[in-house]
């Protein structure tokens, strides 16, 4: 599906508002969409053009932008709608071909293709926490953000997520199997909830309380505590080293 989403601001007069596209897929007979997270981010409106031209709107039903997945649903009644196969992503080697389905810069249904150049993860923190990020020489342009990356099988094996600016033929895309371990959660709570402790540190080692003569024993030394964390409701406090 194509995406074409509203953001409308809390001032519109000084901050008029702005339209983004992306893409996405179905995953269901019941019209279950998956797409990035940062295309329906924030948008007041998203309408989505099914592949035989039909407009409908959709509703968000789950975001996590941990991962960037968002969840969508399309018009019950529209129903039953042809869906996609999901693949495997983690049977994906280097040098695979690769196909991208989306619609860049709004301009229509578009099929590029590549080959699977690289799985590892995103340079800089993007927020993405799975590892094994898919990187593809398929062409990824806005507007094929959320769309299927697919195998020689037509299955789904990742979902187009960015570009690196500068660069030509570099592209990533979150792997499917990714998705699948957050799906029900966005789909049935629409977020994912994730265990925090809010304490960040390090174990020191013997050579370095030695070195130091700190009066610690071997463990866990805390370095921070974020406040109103579970950790700070525990009474847990910062390690002292005088």
């Amino acid at each position: 599906v194509f995406l074409s989403s509203l953001y409308t601001s809390d001032h519109p007069l000084l901050d008029p508002m702005v339209t983004g596209v992306g893409a996405g897929f179905i995953i269901d007979e019941d019209g279950t969409v998956l797409t990035n997270a940062h295309v329906v981010e924030r948008a007041s409106t998203i309408t989505a053009t099914l592949f035989d031209g039909q407009q409908v709107r959709v509703e968000v039903i789950g975001s996590d932008p941990d991962t960037d997945l968002a969840v969508l649903r399309l018009p019950r009644g529209n129903g039953p709608y042809a869906m996609v196969p999901l693949g495997d992503s983690d049977q994906l080697l280097v040098g695979q071909r690769a196909l991208v389905v989306g619609s860049p810069f709004g301009l229509g249904f578009t099929l590029t293709s590549g080959i699977i150049s690289g799985l590892g993860p995103l340079p800089g923190k993007l927020g993405l926490m799975d590892a094994r990020i898919i990187r593809t020489t398929a062409p990824i342009n806005p507007g094929n953000s959320g769309g299927p990356l697919v195998d020689t099988h037509g299955q789904v094996v990742g979902i187009s997520t960015a570009m690196l600016a500068g660069a030509q033929n570099i592209g990533f895309a979150i792997p499917i199997n990714t998705a699948k371990t957050v799906l029900a959660e966005l789909k049935h709570h629409g977020r994912v909830v994730r265990p925090w402790l809010g304490i960040s540190g390090k174990f020191p080692t013997r050579e370095l309380i030695n070195l130091f003569a700190i009066p610690l024993r071997e463990g866990f030394l805390i370095e921070d505590v974020e406040d109103g964390s579970p950790a700070a409701h525990a009474g847990l406090r910062t390690g002292a080293l005088d």
